[in-house]
């Protein structure tokens, strides 16, 4: 019975030893995770298929809202030109905009570049721009690794990503797809 005795009391002496230790031991909080929003389909009422041809209807988007707006209010940014593929920030409201040669996936926190005026507006196939367009089978095909980053007039980064100016966003499209259903994905990087 002794032996017992004395048993039961070193468990209880060692088993309250390492409660001790677990509750001496900080809790670090799990980091802020960072999550997509994708935006499927986004339409300005027009739809076309075969040559994208003539300007469409801009639509204007509000990154922080998740949402398009009307015109004259607080817009980040519009998709205009030809099927809604011109993507212009609203630098009137100091709300800029640049195209890098990056993956959207490596970029996990706001990087250190700078705006101007210059790369802030009217990004679509030239240079700087985010898609290629074939001449031959009329579609438009987002480049691979390139990464849009948007500081708003708030002063909110962001990072986004075009997919598709395509209904249902297909993976191999067509001219006789219907357009323009713009599908991107973007993130807030602060």
């Amino acid at each position: 019975m002794k032996t017992y005795l004395k048993f039961l009391i070193i468990t209880i002496l060692i088993s309250g030893q390492f409660c001790s230790c677990s509750k001496n031991e900080e809790t670090k909080p799990s980091p802020k995770e960072r999550q997509d929003m994708y935006v499927r389909d986004l339409n300005n009422g027009e739809i076309t298929s075969g040559q994208p041809t003539g300007i469409a209807k801009p639509i204007y988007f509000n990154l922080g809202s998740q949402q398009t707006v009307a015109a004259g209010s607080d817009w980040d940014i519009a998709f205009g030109g030809i099927a809604n593929t011109v993507i212009s920030s609203n630098s009137k409201s100091g709300t800029w905009m640049k195209v890098l040669n990056v993956d959207y996936a490596s970029i996990h926190s706001k990087p250190s570049i700078s705006y101007d005026e210059s790369e802030s507006g009217n990004i679509a196939s030239y240079e700087n721009g985010w898609y290629i367009y074939n001449v031959r089978t009329h579609v438009v095909e987002p480049i691979r690794g390139k990464t849009f980053f948007i500081q708003t007039s708030k002063g909110k980064h962001y990072k986004l990503k075009m997919i598709s100016i395509y209904k249902d966003a297909p993976e191999y499209p067509t001219s006789m797809d219907k357009a323009t259903f713009l599908t991107f994905q973007y993130c807030a990087l602060d």
